[in-house]
């Protein structure tokens, strides 16, 4: 935004509106200092600054004034107020309680010369102890990186889109912004005023390209000026923000004396004194301790992590970006924070990061498409979160899990006995609502809920939950769903917006089995072998083994073909984005120089090794020839009379081969089957490493929708601990069943296509 405003010539040039908490964090003294300068005029006249201090329903609490005084022609001077408040409602990213202060500059005749009004809120930042603290708390940064971004106009948004991206960060839980890596328009941050975000603000300084090269820009004298000038121009700027709780002074352009002189230059403009982040090392990347008042990485290791903090005892450790969060990602997230939550020093981080940043252009034709390539290194630019378009990926679920404010531990789940952990730090259990349910293979057999929790912040409670009486069955699969939900709503959601949940096994011994139905019913199998192919039919089914593949070809149910493509081993999978990162060294080009998307089968050993009338085993042996080593496939195959197979892999790994991207195997149906349902976790993609918010229960749906489409296209859809999935269509069904759990990946497409 580019305006012009005309001031008098005696004028407020700047001013600092800022607040101080006593030692028990419940009185204040409220700071108003103003810089007046007069322009141009010779008339002695006195004036005076007046400050009034108005709460959010438009109440005046109190109005204070300075004493008299006079500026000199072409001077300038400094003018201080204080005002003590009782016990102000406080703000915190949980609580953004704001106050208006207006501030006028007055003459002696009353006569308001000139006038602002803004924003401010009560709280104290502080470094004590080693702990970064709000309001005497030590509160978890559960942050994310954002660039300014619209597909459409770029880096220019719109306070709209702003607010959407606030809505939806509050909703999933984040606390916390990092302005990375430049400040941001000035409604940013009246927007996280408002909200409530704690905001790291960083100064427009990154010489990325530079400081690879071993270039530093922190070093050169000629860089000083310019490192400081951006570094106060920040402050001066966003000084009066309660939101922002700490300063960065930059990214990625190592260290220096030109830094501790811009460290040093920000702690005496700002007259909160916050504390102060920077991270970049010399040489790029290196796994040290950072300087200022945050121990900081990128990128880093759950083991340099621990290293880090044991070495320094004195200062918080905020990481500022971590878990690349670049199209299907966010694997293991859960296994920092359970570092996070357990010792208070280490206090949290931001992913990278918020939006992918891909615009929406249009061909010569007129036609739409997405621009996601970074020419300078030929990168994909999509590292968000959420699409351009906002659309929310699905990792955000286990961000959301992840991030939220109450936890739940079993004591006896049997008995109903659960500990409820309120995480946040200045907010009560008041306005939240417990909606629990009980689950039994899958299905909701009891409900009920519990509306009147009370637990204060920061605190923990045992709870029963009362099951009827005889609920619980022997051999069944039991689990406890509970969701957090609000009982009023809030500026960022609706009542009833589910804020956390979580879910508990009820340990039972159950059936994992998969039973065989009574055989006697039907039909004896009968066995045809010829040289190339297997052949064995039961009464309304048939199943065709391909010898020189050693692998079922063909499954036919009521002379209606089930499988359209042979069933093979599989162990290959479309790359993510982050599969890409490293160039030759990247787990996708080992995947492709290894050929893991096209062996060729060497068959070694095919024989029926139990004929029965009722049920038939077949014995394969393979060798699954890649570009640079081999797999050794052993696999038995038990057809039943009922028209079930049960199949047992074992495959003997090539040490030469990469980590392998996927082992199971793969097969194509018939493009009618398009509807599904399992009963395992979901109803969105989980993976091994990223499920804790997927939920086991029986899903369903079509097949069409278990694509997520991401803006570059990769892996996506997949499906863990599963028991069962069926497959239909208006005639047909088929079955997997895991002994116990499978994963399953079903899309309208291959991997290949």
């Amino acid at each position: 935004d580019v305006y012009l405003f005309a001031t008098p010539n005696i004028r407020m040039r700047d001013f600092a509106v800022f607040s101080e908490l006593d030692d028990e964090y419940k009185d204040a003294t409220l700071n108003v200092t103003v810089d007046i300068e007069n322009l141009h005029t010779l008339k002695n006249e006195q004036y005076f600054i007046r400050a009034t201090l108005i709460d959010m329903q438009g109440n005046t609490v109190s109005t204070f004034k300075s004493e008299n005084f006079q500026v000199q022609n072409s001077t300038e001077r400094t003018i201080s107020l204080k005002n003590q408040v009782s016990n102000p409602l406080k703000w915190t990213a949980e609580t953004p309680n704001l106050y208006k202060v207006g501030i006028e500059l007055v003459s002696t005749n009353d006569k308001i010369i000139q006038a602002f009004v803004i924003n401010t809120g009560f709280r104290k930042i502080e470094i004590k102890n080693g702990l970064f603290l709000v309001n005497g708390k030590p509160v978890k940064i559960k942050g994310v990186n954002r660039h300014e971004f619209d597909m459409y106009s770029g880096r220019a948004i719109t306070r709209k889109s702003m607010i959407k991206d606030i809505l939806l960060m509050k909703q999933y839980n984040i606390n916390s912004v990092r302005t990375s890596h430049y400040p941001n328009q000035p409604e940013w941050y009246n927007l996280c005023d408002e909200y409530g975000l704690y905001v790291m603000d960083e100064a427009n300084i990154e010489s990325h390209g530079l400081w690879v090269q071993d270039y530093y820009i922190g070093d050169r004298p000629e860089w000083k000026q310019s490192i400081v000038e951006r570094n106060i121009n920040m402050v001066e700027r966003d000084k009066n923000h309660p939101s922002i709780v700490f300063w960065s002074m930059g990214n990625e352009s190592g260290v220096g004396p030109n830094f501790d002189s811009a460290y040093e230059a920000i702690k005496h403009a700002d007259p909160q004194k916050r504390p102060v982040h920077y991270e970049s090392q010399n040489p790029a990347y290196k796994k040290v301790l950072s300087q200022f008042d945050i121990i900081s990485q990128m990128y880093i290791s759950l083991n340099d992590v621990i290293r880090l903090f044991n070495e320094d005892t004195t200062r918080p450790m905020i990481i500022c970006e971590y878990s690349h969060s670049m199209g299907n990602s966010l694997g293991n997230f859960s296994k920092y924070w359970n570092l996070f939550y357990k010792y208070p020093r280490m206090q949290g981080g931001f992913t990278w990061d918020w939006v992918d940043q891909g615009l929406r252009l249009k061909d010569e034709n007129g036609k739409e498409y997405w621009n996601i390539i970074n020419y300078s290194d030929g990168a994909n630019v999509n590292d968000g979160l959420v699409t351009p378009d906002r659309r929310v990926q699905p990792e955000m679920n286990e961000l959301k899990k992840v991030y939220q404010n109450f936890s739940v531990k079993e004591i006896d789940a049997i008995q109903g006995l659960v500990s409820i952990e309120n995480r946040n730090y200045f907010l009560s259990s008041d306005n939240i609502v417990l909606n629990w349910e009980v689950i039994e293979d899958g299905i909701v057999v009891y409900r009920n809920s519990l509306d009147d929790l009370r637990i204060e912040a920061q605190s923990q409670k045992l709870i029963r939950l009362q099951y009827p009486d005889n609920l619980i069955k022997t051999g069944k699969e039991y689990y406890l769903n509970l969701y957090f939900v609000l009982k009023q709503p809030t500026p960022w959601a609706e009542k009833g917006f589910e804020v956390a949940k979580e879910q508990i096994k009820l340990n039972l011994p159950i059936n994992n089995l998969i039973q065989d139905d009574n055989l006697n019913q039907f039909t004896h199998l009968s066995v045809s072998e010829k040289k190339t192919k297997l052949t064995i039919k039961g009464s309304d089914f048939s199943v065709v083994f391909d010898k020189k593949q050693g692998a079922i070809v063909s499954y036919k149910y009521k002379n209606r073909e089930i499988f359209a493509d042979p069933l093979l081993p599989n162990f290959w999978r479309v790359p993510t984005d982050n599969d890409e990162g490293g160039g030759s060294n990247s787990y996708a080009s080992r995947w492709r120089e290894a050929g893991l998307d096209n062996y060729i089968i060497e068959n070694r050993g095919f024989r029926v090794k139990n004929q029965q009338a009722k049920e038939v085993a077949v014995n394969i042996v393979n060798e699954l020839i890649f570009n640079t080593g081999a797999i050794l496939q052993t696999t038995e195959y038990v057809v039943f009379a009922d028209g079930k197979i049960d199949i047992n892999n074992i495959f003997r790994v090539d040490e030469k081969l990469p980590p392998l991207a996927r082992v199971g195997l793969v097969v194509s149906l018939p493009k009618n089957f398009d509807n599904i349902k399992w009963y395992g976790r979901g109803p969105f993609e989980s993976y091994e490493d990223r499920k804790s918010a997927a939920f086991i229960g029986i899903w369903e749906g079509k097949v069409e929708n278990q694509y997520f489409d991401y803006i570059m296209p990769q892996e996506n859809g997949n499906k863990t601990d599963v028991r069962w999935v069926e497959i239909w269509s208006e005639n047909n069904s088929v079955r997997f069943s895991g002994r116990p759990h499978i994963h399953f990946n079903i899309q309208n497409y291959s991997d290949a296509s």
